[in-house]
């Protein structure tokens, strides 16, 4: 429901969200993450979000990692209403450093700290662009929809547009090549 319902707004925004959906807190083990009761927070969360939705492999450090887990702290499922809510006692309200950047994080900081590296414009392109046309995309195709992101401020509608009014989409290496699931499917 989430991405179907902000999947043509914009990615921080998304990302945002998907940083609050209590799904994604149970999945990668947000809600274990308590600065009043461990020392060490964690990582699974913060991992992903780098690696698979926005930066990919090797745009990031492990501290960039230790440090957004820790600012991922106090994440919970409210077990009544089965929704994500935040406790400022779990809450690491250190200084923490991310991408050379200091300061007192939360969750939405560390989105716009994300958002901040040129490795995502180009990771969040080559991902569209693989899942609808083709993997291994030319490297002009995900330049110029990197700056499509960019110009636009990471709004996935106009990029999304342009993909889908480009020749190369039509392509005959881009047509019949993907078999989906029923689930990418709907």
């Amino acid at each position: 429901d989430l991405f179907r319902t902000q999947g043509l707004g914009g990615f921080a925004d998304l990302m945002v969200a998907v940083s609050k959906d209590p799904a994604m807190s149970l999945w990668l083990d947000s809600v274990s993450n308590n600065a009043a009761y461990t020392s060490t927070p964690n990582e699974n969360y913060a991992r992903e979000l780098f690696e698979l939705f926005t930066l990919g492999v090797g745009h990031y450090t492990e501290n960039d990692i230790k440090e957004a887990a820790r600012a991922l702290t106090g994440i919970k499922i409210n077990p009544e209403t089965g929704q994500q809510v935040f406790l400022p006692r779990q809450h690491d309200y250190g200084l923490k450093t991310i991408f050379d950047k200091t300061g007192d994080f939360d969750a939405e900081d560390v989105v716009d700290l994300v958002m901040q590296q040129p490795a995502c414009a180009e990771h969040v392109a080559k991902r569209l662009w693989t899942f609808f046309a083709y993997e291994n995309p030319e490297p002009e195709v995900v330049t110029a929809l990197a700056k499509t992101l960019r110009d636009n401020k990471y709004e996935l509608k106009p990029v999304l547009r342009e993909m889908f009014l480009a020749d190369a989409f039509y392509d005959r290496r881009a047509t019949f090549t993907h078999i989906k699931s029923p689930a990418e499917l709907m």
